[in-house]
């Protein structure tokens, strides 16, 4: 078990046929790291606009998203971060430049303090990211990062599936959030390992639908002799 300890979780909800969503109201401590991930689908082919997120006066910075090459680009997940640097509580809202979705779905996640922060530069606390996607018969996908930077770097992943069997995460790894009724806004999950893992999976009961996946390695921040030591 690596210094970083399991994010909470803010937030989780999804909405269906609309072109844009509007979390609960949160209240994030002051200079955590947070993590939002929005997963969103058409109805039919087509490219799914990229999401756009605001509130909490905090400037949001996509790391990553990943579109299905299959169906045109149908299926999306999206990965913000963004840092509060002042005390405020309020609700995010996502948008799609008007494009209506057939389902989208939100994670709003809080690190704890063991985890690099810089409010001016949030991505620099990402240190990589991969994405992989499914479009037939199968129980199970995996996402391939490369070796980690630090062993006591974590790692988080988030999936977006279609039908009605249920996710189950990895076996390293801890369930953060499941979100979806598995109708038009899918099944979405998001998991957690407080160490070092390259390859980021879930499993279901087979199904011939469509996945989308993203990973990501988490920096930590650790105690060294003489006071905070950034790796």
């Amino acid at each position: 078990m690596g210094l970083i300890t399991q994010p909470s979780v803010l937030d989780d909800n999804s909405v269906t046929n609309a072109n844009s969503a509007t979390t609960a109201s949160v209240t994030p401590k002051v200079n955590r790291l947070l993590v939002v991930f929005v997963y969103n689908a058409l109805s039919s082919s087509g490219s799914a606009n990229l999401p756009a997120l605001s509130g909490l006066g905090i400037t949001w910075t996509e790391i990553t998203s990943h579109a299905s090459s299959f169906s045109s680009g149908q299926y999306r997940v999206t990965m913000f971060v963004g840092v509060l640097t002042a005390a405020q509580t309020g609700a995010l809202t996502i948008s799609f430049s008007g494009q209506s979705q057939k389902g989208i779905n939100w994670i709003v996640l809080e690190f704890p303090q063991n985890v690099y922060v810089n409010a001016a530069n949030p991505q620099n606390a990402i240190l990589q990211t991969a994405s992989a996607e499914s479009n037939g018969a199968n129980s199970s996908l995996t996402v391939s990062l490369s070796s980690f930077a630090n062993p006591n770097n974590a790692t988080l992943g988030a999936i977006r599936k279609d039908g009605q069997n249920a996710i189950s995460v990895g076996g390293s790894f801890t369930n953060l959030a499941s979100v979806g009724g598995g109708g038009n806004d899918g099944l979405c999950n998001a998991e957690f390992a407080g160490n070092n893992q390259t390859s980021v999976n879930w499993t279901w009961t087979s199904d011939t639908t469509s996945k989308v996946a993203i990973a990501a390695e988490v920096k930590c921040l650790v105690m060294g002799a003489g006071g905070l030591l950034l790796l």
